[in-house]
Formats: C-alpha cells, structure tokens, sequence
C-alpha cells in the first residue's frame, strides 16, 4: 500500500480573494508565488504552494492535495484508488510546479472539500520532494 506523505496544499474559493490574500500575507506570513486572473498561490519558506486562492461565490475549501513519496508510483497510487471503486482523473501540469496528479472526488458525506490530489513530486528544483 502506498501511502500519503503529507498534505501538500489546500485550494480555497472565496468571493474576494484579494482581501483573503491580504490576510494570508500580512496576519499568517505566506508569500505570493504566482497569480492569474482568478487566483493566487502562496507559500511557506517550504513548499512553493501550500495555499491556492481562487474566485467564487462563496468561501469554501474545494481541494486538499496530497503528496506521497518521490520513489513512490503515481500511476500505482492511482490503481489503488480505482481499486475502491473511486474513479480518478490523471492531469499533467495541471498548476505551477505540479508536473502530474491524480485528481478523485472524496466519498460521501463529504467534508468540506469535493476533490482531492495526489502528486508525487513538483516539478520546481526547489521544492522539499
């Protein structure tokens, strides 16, 4: 069985990601690593994401991302997943520094996220993989 490492990130939506990011800069400490339209990605000293902001109607977590080794398989990660009648999603650079990942909705009930990631390693030479 592989298992997950860490908690990678957490991907928030809020109708004003300016203020949030405001708050999440100034009060908690993170850094600003990369910004769109709709979101942007901060960071510990650690990781070169650990928190995605984006836009939406209202303020709720969408997605926690999971890192498992870097000699651990992702495409086994993902088999064993299928294996619990859970359908995944394979994206490649899906965000900056994710080179591939395994997207699954959790199972009902639900927390308050609807889909976690899996990755096994960040593209970026920086990253603590």
């Amino acid at each position: 069985m592989i298992r997950v490492k860490k908690i990678a990130h957490a991907v928030y939506e809020m109708p004003d990601v300016d203020k949030q990011s405001e708050y999440y800069t100034e009060v908690i400490g993170l850094a600003p690593t990369d910004k769109s339209k709709d979101a942007v990605y901060l960071a510990s000293t650690i990781d070169h994401h650990s928190v995605v902001l984006r836009k939406g109607s209202q303020a709720k977590c969408v997605r926690l991302g999971f890192q498992i080794g870097p000699d651990d398989d992702l495409g086994a990660f993902e088999k064993q997943i299928q294996g619990h009648g859970i359908k995944t999603q394979r994206r490649k650079d899906p965000e900056p520094t994710i080179a591939d990942m395994v997207a699954f909705e959790d199972p009902p009930p639900r927390v308050s996220f609807r889909t976690s990631s899996v990755t096994s390693r960040f593209s970026s030479p920086t990253s603590n993989t």
